[in-house]
């Protein structure tokens, strides 16, 4: 869980800068020069983000799904001050579902529908539906808040079938 674009390391960048003054229209190079070359020095501060990583089961039986799927979550770098929910919605829509979820994981206390991560419990690797599960494609959001600030958004689609 390491971005290529963005480092979690310390990065130092180098350049060489030689400043002129011309006209608005003329190349700069053909401007007089306004002092020495100069090095630039830029270094990166090391950040660690925080980050989800969501993966198990994506199929399976109404059955199936209220004994329990495969369900693993890798979560780093969560701050203190940072909100992890969950919220389940039908399909591509933004219709919220409040009844499907029995246990994610074992980790979520939820409420009205919302679910939030409680640190002090013990993930048990398991995705439950309660017995109001219905046939259906299911967007689970997994959000990370800093205050009321949305610092990411991580979706996990399930097919639940008859």
């Amino acid at each position: 869980m390491v971005s290529d674009m963005f480092s979690d390391q310390p990065v130092t960048y180098q350049m060489s800068g030689q400043m002129y003054i011309s006209g608005q229209s003329e190349s700069p190079k053909r401007g007089i020069k306004a002092g020495a070359e100069n090095t630039l020095f830029f270094t990166t501060k090391a950040v660690e983000h925080p980050a989800i990583s969501v993966s198990g089961t994506r199929v399976a039986t109404v059955a199936e799904w209220r004994q329990g799927q495969n369900l693993t979550m890798q979560l780093k770098n969560l701050a203190d001050q940072n909100r992890l929910t969950v919220q389940v919605y039908q399909g591509t829509t933004t219709t919220s579902v409040t009844d499907l979820l029995a246990s994610v994981s074992g980790v979520f206390d939820f409420n009205a529908g919302i679910g939030t991560y409680n640190s002090q419990k013990t993930q048990d690797g398991r995705l439950r539906l309660s017995q109001a599960a219905s046939p259906g494609l299911y967007r689970l959001v997994f959000t990370v808040y800093d205050g009321e600030t949305v610092q990411m958004e991580v979706p996990y689609w399930i097919i639940v079938k008859e």
